[in-house]
């Protein structure tokens, strides 16, 4: 079931591209935000490509990028949740689980192509994080791509982790983004929030 949608901004030049984009999250009896947590101390995440979408040069820029963004997070959180990436090839399975897909992936919703839904994700405790393979992906260089990884990997993972939108102008949480060159960063208002939903009385 679809909880909220995320309208997402992005410029080009004298044109815009609205994207909306979707966030799953599974209703539980219990609608109290402070459960839409991680109770455990220690968290795993993994990127893999199950459906051999992406060459290995291109696993290895997103995990990376992944890495990145979770690290934003670990660094805010200061230890009060640990974060640790598993490999690939990993068997263990992880709490939180990163891949690409296309249209109908069997996930609780499907991807409709280019310019329409360019991820999903869940609250705690799901784990779920899937990025529309359709889309004209990029990495900081605009002119390659239309949707940047960067920024939908920190907004994503911060719903995975339990965070809401935010109304800041400055959050990463924001509904409303503009395009950026630069590396996306944690506001003050983020760090705050995430080391509030963790932080246990």
């Amino acid at each position: 079931m679809l909880e909220e949608a995320d309208y997402m901004l992005f410029e080009f030049g004298m044109r815009h591209l609205i994207l909306l984009l979707f966030f799953a999250v599974l209703i539980t009896e219990s609608r109290n935000f402070e459960k839409k947590i991680w109770k455990k101390r220690t968290i795993t995440w993994k990127f893999d490509d199950p459906f051999e979408l992406l060459s290995q040069r291109q696993k290895n820029i997103v995990s990376e990028l992944a890495e990145n963004a979770f690290d934003e997070w670990k660094y805010a959180l200061e230890g009060l949740l640990k974060i640790k990436k598993l490999e690939e090839n990993s068997k263990i399975p992880a709490d939180i689980n990163i891949n690409f897909a296309k249209k109908n992936h069997s996930c609780i919703e499907s991807f409709d192509g280019r310019g329409g839904v360019v991820a999903h994700s869940t609250y705690p405790t799901n784990g779920i994080l899937h990025l529309d393979a359709d889309e004209l992906w990029h990495t900081g260089d605009q002119t390659k791509g239309e949707v940047d990884l960067r920024y939908v990997l920190i907004h994503e993972i911060g719903h995975v982790l339990g965070l809401r939108h935010s109304r800041r102008k400055n959050s990463v949480m924001r509904r409303n983004y503009r395009k950026s060159t630069k590396s996306f960063k944690l506001s003050k208002y983020d760090v705050r929030a995430i080391r509030k939903l963790y932080t246990f009385n």
